[in-house]
């Protein structure tokens, strides 16, 4: 080891100092930095800590700038008197739709169909065919079921040409009301043709004798082309029923006179019309011709 001599000013006496000198080739830099990275016991693990970027006030400057983009306001510092109320956003589970309200009742629901039908409830039956513009034809046939059920104890067996023959005030309001919708209403024949005749030929008939007192008392039905579909669609259904039975012969006479009478209204309805558009067409050409003649004297007059 190298020995270097220096003389103090106070004194002659020589301090030997001793000069350390490093044998390998590592700078004193470097020594020092790998020192304060590793410590005496090795390696020492990393800290991580947010950038401020020089700003130690606070909130970072990054956590500002993305509070800034997100539009959300930051909380209150604990130190402030103000209480901190954190409100939770809603999410997704929590969002709910309301329920429909008790109200509204639909009569899309052939379980619910079934039911009425089963229960026999008319005044039901009679609010679907209200409400509902399209119902199933096996629904159409079981209100037949059960009006006809209703009325058949009120209706004679031979109805007489004087207009109605049941007392009105004694049959249910309901079940009429019901028959009346129905004489109403367009329907498929081949699907009620199915429905019907899975019926009892007493319900059809009693059916068909309500149409005929209805057409004879003019106040409550008129004859329609509906009211004509369901008396083909009803002997059509049972056609050696009615062929067979002698009940059903006075009615069934009765319906053709009805139909009959109908189809000839229906072509005297048609000649009337005819010659009204013949009368029609007539004027407009007489009005053409009286025209043309106001013209001509017109002119003779100014020349």
């Amino acid at each position: 080891m190298p020995v270097t001599r220096s003389r103090s000013k106070n004194s002659s006496e020589e301090l030997v100092e001793p000069i350390l000198t490093p044998t390998k080739s590592w700078s004193r830099s470097k020594l020092e930095n790998s020192v304060i990275r590793n410590g005496p016991l090795g390696p020492v693990p990393e800290v991580s800590t947010p950038k401020t970027n020089g700003r130690t006030n606070g909130h970072s400057n990054g956590v500002e700038k993305s509070s800034k983009k997100r539009g959300k306001k930051e909380a209150p510092s604990p130190s402030s008197s103000q209480p901190v109320v954190v409100e939770d956003e809603p999410t997704r589970e929590e969002v709910r739709l309301e329920p429909a309200p008790e109200d509204s009742t639909t009569y899309d629901d052939p379980e619910i169909l079934r039911k009425f039908l089963e229960e026999e409830d008319v005044e039901k039956m009679f609010e679907c065919l209200s409400q509902m513009e399209f119902l199933p034809e096996w629904f159409i046939a079981g209100c037949v079921n059960v009006a006809s059920s209703c009325l058949q104890s009120d209706i004679p067996s031979t109805p007489s040409q004087n207009g109605p023959s049941f007392n009105q005030t004694k049959t249910p309001e309901a079940a009429r009301n019901l028959l009346s919708n129905l004489l109403q209403r367009a329907f498929n024949h081949r699907k009620l043709l199915k429905e019907l005749r899975k019926l009892l030929f007493g319900k059809v008939l009693t059916f068909s004798r309500y149409i005929v007192i209805e057409v004879d008392d003019e106040k409550h039905l008129r004859i329609s082309p509906e009211v004509i579909a369901w008396i083909s669609i009803l002997i059509e259904s049972h056609f050696a029923d009615w062929v067979m039975t002698e009940d059903s012969q006075t009615i069934l006479f009765r319906l053709n006179i009805l139909i009959n009478d109908e189809i000839a209204h229906m072509t005297l309805r048609e000649e009337i019309q005819g010659q009204l558009k013949g009368l029609i067409d007539a004027s407009k050409k007489f009005d053409e011709t009286l025209t043309e003649d106001l013209r001509y004297w017109h002119s003779v007059i100014e020349f």
